[in-house]
């Protein structure tokens, strides 16, 4: 395997970060943050209107798996119910058996997004990522690489609102 450029090392940072790519705030990585969400965590809602842990990872699981597929050019579904832009239908509940499934399927969008990440030739970074678009594949990857920090945070705060409820 050829040396990583250091956008793939900055976006891998922030979507896995490990002891060889710390990240340089201590955050966790989304997978980081699921750890140890059972499944009513996962479905609770600080406010009505707020989107649950469930939904934003399994968001995050969308963009990855759309990231992945542009860089493999593969296009693996993952069978979700969407209702807009990557977002799945709303829950309010959910079996454990169902969301361990669910944390399965994140987790290995999650991986297969690394490996195609760690294996990208780096000269493709500067090229168009497809047809349609004047976006670079560097430019791609940092969004959802950024895109996946930013609802990391978001995931984190609702799992500390729900540890700290009082219903």
């Amino acid at each position: 395997m050829s040396e990583l450029d250091v956008r793939i090392i900055d976006a891998l940072t922030c979507l896995d970060p490990n002891k060889e790519r710390p990240s340089c705030t201590g955050a966790p990585s989304h997978l980081g943050v699921l750890r140890g969400v059972d499944h009513l965590c996962a479905v609770w809602r600080p406010f009505p209107a707020w989107a649950n842990i469930r939904e934003v990872a399994l968001h995050v699981a969308f963009w990855e798996n759309c990231l992945c597929n542009r860089l493999t050019d593969t296009k693996k579904s993952l069978g979700l119910a969407l209702r807009k832009s990557g977002w799945v239908l709303r829950a309010d509940s959910v079996e454990p058996a169902e969301w361990r499934a669910e944390l399965t399927l994140i987790k290995d969008v999650h991986v297969r997004t690394v490996a195609a990440l760690e294996a990208l030739d780096p000269a493709l970074l500067d090229q168009c990522i497809g047809a349609r678009t004047v976006k670079t594949t560097a430019t791609h990857i940092h969004g959802i690489a950024m895109h996946s920090l930013y609802h990391a945070g978001r995931m984190k705060m609702i799992k500390g609102l729900y540890s700290e409820r009082s219903d």
